[in-house]
């Protein structure tokens, strides 16, 4: 299930007129709630909002949806609070800049307050869609535009869908200012997209990241194969490092890129899909070291190279045919658990449009193929 952060903000300074910001936010929860998506969108709601609060809110949740709530003036500002609860004018220019900064997921930007088309013309330089008003707006054209809007985007309609069902909405109340609310959608972007299905996408962009990740010898490369030791203990600590920081670094500590961590998704099936390759990552980590040990109790006295060829080679004069095929049993082990993290991550990989990585043939079936005299003993 995927779940569409949303974000609602208000503010009304106190040598402001006093508006009903509290009844709205509550019709618009009432209005989800009745609706299909109401385990999907989830509204977190703020009041009294400063303008640093706006920072600290959109870094804290990256949602997908802004609501803004207040009064706007003339001028094109919206009205937020200071830290005496007076009114703090915040400009266009500073919105614009703010959305810019800190866009991550966001797809639309809802400013229900007075004059805030203008604010809105600025933002939708940077944000897909941005609704805002061209005029004054009343209390309850507010609350019933906004209600509205929400109760269909929850009933999965396109935003296009939803602001014109918002409007409609006035006029079955008999409220006069249907024509108040402006739509603005970015260039190039259409008006008939769904909000489920842009957040779908978002989710798809930041799997992509995830190829320069796996995509490397120690995870597309058989034991068998003259695999290291060494190289494949270094590269599950970098993955391991790499989930758990967001950042991919080289062996020599060259940063290489980013990767998103798992709250960054909004689909629950993605990070249910990450914990199972951390808990993956973690079981083959032991599977290397139970292979070690039991390599070293079997033949204590190899110095030779460390890698899985080489190791399994050496066996062929001081191990019977038992201890073989459970060190055998050990390196499929470990290559089928590189197979389960890659049937993890190859699905998140296609639906991005990337070509999925290669399975690793278990290495008891390559040596069954060879000409070796160790091979007799898994026959």
């Amino acid at each position: 299930m995927t779940k569409l952060n949303t974000l609602f903000l208000a503010a009304n300074p106190k040598n402001t007129t006093r508006l009903a910001l509290d009844e709205e936010i509550r019709e618009i929860t009432y209005k989800i709630r009745l609706s299909e998506g109401r385990d999907v969108l989830d509204v977190n709601s703020f009041c009294a909002v400063r303008p640093d609060d706006l920072l600290q809110y959109l870094n804290q949740y990256k949602p997908q949806l802004v609501h803004f709530s207040g009064h706007g003036s003339d001028a094109g500002e919206i009205i937020l609070a200071d830290n005496n609860g007076n009114a703090k004018p915040v400009s266009p220019q500073a919105l614009k800049a703010l959305f810019s900064t800190l866009k991550d997921n966001i797809q639309i930007v809802v400013l229900n307050a007075c004059f805030s088309k203008i604010q809105g013309e600025a933002i939708n330089e940077v944000i897909d869609y941005v609704i805002g008003m061209n005029t004054s707006i009343g209390d309850r054209a507010a609350i019933t535009f906004a209600s509205s809007f929400y109760r269909a985007l929850g009933f999965d309609r396109t935003i296009q869908e939803a602001f014109d069902q918002a409007k409609t909405a006035l006029l079955l109340e008999g409220i006069p200012e249907e024509n108040t609310p402006e739509l603005l959608i970015k260039q190039g972007v259409s008006p008939h997209r769904k909000l489920s299905a842009t957040i779908a996408n978002s989710d798809i962009y930041l799997a992509r990241k995830y190829r320069k990740v796996f995509d490397r010898p120690a995870f597309r490369t058989s034991c068998i194969s003259e695999l290291f030791l060494r190289e494949l203990t270094e590269a599950i600590d970098d993955v391991q490092a790499s989930l758990n920081t967001g950042s991919l670094y080289s062996r020599s500590g060259k940063l290489l890129g980013t990767v998103p961590e798992k709250y960054e998704f909004q689909s629950i099936e993605i990070q249910q899909a990450l914990d199972k390759i951390t808990s993956r990552l973690s079981q083959l980590k032991c599977y290397v070291v139970q292979f070690d040990a039991t390599f070293r109790q079997i033949h204590p006295r190899y110095t030779h190279h460390q890698n899985f060829y080489s190791m399994i080679m050496s066996l062929g004069d001081v191990a019977d045919g038992e201890s073989i095929r459970d060190i055998v049993r050990q390196m499929d082990a470990i290559d089928q658990n590189r197979n389960d993290i890659l049937h993890l991550i190859n699905p998140l990989l296609e639906k991005s449009g990337e070509r999925p990585l290669q399975l690793i043939e278990l290495s008891s079936e390559i040596l069954k193929k060879w000409d070796a005299p160790i091979a007799k003993h898994l026959h």
